[in-house]
């Protein structure tokens, strides 16, 4: 709440009250004097109030609910106070400021320059050797290390065929040789001479 000194409450009688003394109260738990129906008082907590919508302030109470005794109000307690008169004297101070004499403005350029520069690299290389072995295994081996050598089994299945000879019988062969009469006709031809004397005619020589 900010607001001028002397501001104007109702309460809800539509009684107005002018508030007296420091405002805004020192703290927001305080209350605030109010002045009300001539010379009256009332000390009105600060969270009563509320904006209206007229100006000033609404109490959503009424003021004699929270009336206090005249001589605890702001204005009998300043008549009791002895007259204070202040003696003033003035002083010089001296005290110094700053001023601005001026604005520097500051641009950065950026300018660029080729420059060798020696950066070691490390690369690894990997040498793969293939090593033929054709050697069978019940199961996979596992992959081992030799060394700086790691050593990476590549197997494959292979389809065995076997091919074995079984005798299956023998033939036992012999040679029985049997002998048998048969009785044919043959026809033999047999050549023979037979000399014959034949007598030669008178006065024929016989051949000789």
């Amino acid at each position: 709440m900010k607001q001028s000194e002397n501001a104007t409450i109702t309460d809800k009688n539509n009684q107005t009250g002018i508030i007296e003394g420091s405002w805004p109260p020192p703290t927001e738990t305080s209350g605030v004097w109010v002045k009300f129906g001539g010379e009256r008082w009332a000390l009105v907590p600060l969270a009563l109030l509320s904006p209206c919508e007229e100006g000033g302030y609404c109490l959503a109470a009424s003021f004699a609910d929270f009336e206090q005794n005249p001589e605890d109000s702001p204005a009998a307690k300043q008549a009791q106070e002895p007259l204070v008169i202040p003696i003033k004297k003035e002083r010089a101070r001296a005290r110094k400021r700053t001023m601005e004499t001026g604005r520097v403005r500051v641009r950065k350029v950026v300018s660029e320059h080729e420059e060798e520069v020696d950066v070691p690299l490390v690369q690894d290389e990997i040498e793969i050797e293939r090593v033929p072995i054709h050697r069978q295994v019940d199961q996979p081996p596992p992959i081992r290390s030799e060394g700086e050598t790691l050593i990476i089994p590549v197997v494959k299945e292979i389809l065995v065929i076997q091919k074995q000879l079984m005798i299956e019988e023998e033939w036992h062969i012999r040679k029985k040789t049997k002998t048998r009469h048969e009785t044919k006709s043959v026809v033999l031809r047999e050549e023979d001479l037979i000399v014959e004397r034949i007598d030669s005619p008178e006065g024929e020589e016989a051949p000789t």
